[in-house]
């Protein structure tokens, strides 16, 4: 390959794969990049942090269980998943946690078990016409995250009565659980998390899940500080943060501050509440807003 443009952010951009029948450009970071060299080569690899890959116009593979398949197996087709990010993280991917098949609307392992396994999170969001005939509250919550997600997971909703307990609104299969907007916030802020996000965050404890966890705000979300999870309001002199449609994201053991950064205005996969107990980086899917 040719270099088009030298960069100076330690991402890499690689152009669409013309064996595939679909459009697949995609941009990695540098754990990515040495991914990616390892597969190209045939060689060992380990992945020793997490990683994160923008595939923001869709991808073709064409197996999900053989990395180096240059076309389908006899009688299967290519693998078209649409907008998604692809993760890295040590350890890999518990299938327990997420399909090892391709789904179109939620995430799953592509290459379990082998070196170059990783996660592919679709971030597309469940359209209204998808949501159905449901409350204004639930088409909210439901916001938060892609149709396979959204219809089967649990659906909180806000207390009946002011300092009640939540309530749900529709009991879930898929082990997800959803939760609407933060009344406190100015921003909407529904959330979608999987077990092992959802049972870090309740304990405070996300540096230290027993694997990687993954939540989805494609609605966006406003926070209070970028560096106090315990903060009830923003600081003195500062707003409220807003991001943009995004990803949560924490592995064991958490993020190093050399290689994401603790800019939440950035516009790049930021570490949200660095060195503390709920340590977790931020993805964003779209493009940050300019102010």
């Amino acid at each position: 390959m040719i270099v088009l443009r030298e960069g100076t952010n330690g991402w890499t951009c690689i152009t669409d794969w013309p064996a595939s029948p679909g459009n697949d450009p995609m941009c990695i970071d540098d754990m990515f990049a040495k991914w990616n060299d390892a597969l190209g080569a045939g060689a060992p690899l380990t992945v020793d942090r997490p990683g994160v890959a923008y595939m923001l116009a869709g991808g073709s593979d064409a197996s999900n269980t053989d990395p180096f398949a240059m076309a389908p197996a006899a009688g299967e087709e290519w693998i078209s998943t649409p907008a998604h990010v692809m993760l890295l993280s040590p350890g890999g991917f518990d299938a327990a946690n997420f399909a090892a098949t391709p789904k179109q609307d939620e995430p799953y392992i592509m290459w379990d078990g082998t070196p170059y396994e990783h996660l592919m999170v679709p971030v597309v969001p469940i359209s209204q016409e998808a949501m159905g005939d449901v409350s204004a509250e639930m088409q909210n919550t439901m916001s938060a995250g892609p149709a396979g997600i959204v219809k089967n997971a649990t659906i909180m909703g806000n207390p009946t009565v002011e300092g009640g307990e939540m309530v749900v609104l529709q009991e879930g299969t898929n082990g997800w659980i959803c939760y609407p907007d933060r009344a406190v916030s100015p921003g909407n802020d529904p959330q979608c998390n999987d077990t092992i996000s959802d049972a870090g965050f309740a304990a405070g404890a996300t540096r230290t899940v027993p694997s990687a966890g993954l939540s989805y705000m494609l609605a966006g979300g406003s926070d209070e500080s970028n560096t106090d999870p315990m903060a009830t309001g923003p600081a003195a002199g500062e707003e409220w943060i807003s991001t943009p449609s995004h990803l949560m994201f924490m592995v064991p053991g958490g993020f190093d501050t050399k290689f994401f950064t603790t800019d939440h205005m950035s516009g790049y996969p930021y570490i949200m509440w660095a060195g503390t107990d709920l340590e977790h980086i931020m993805i964003p899917v779209v493009d940050m807003p300019m102010e």
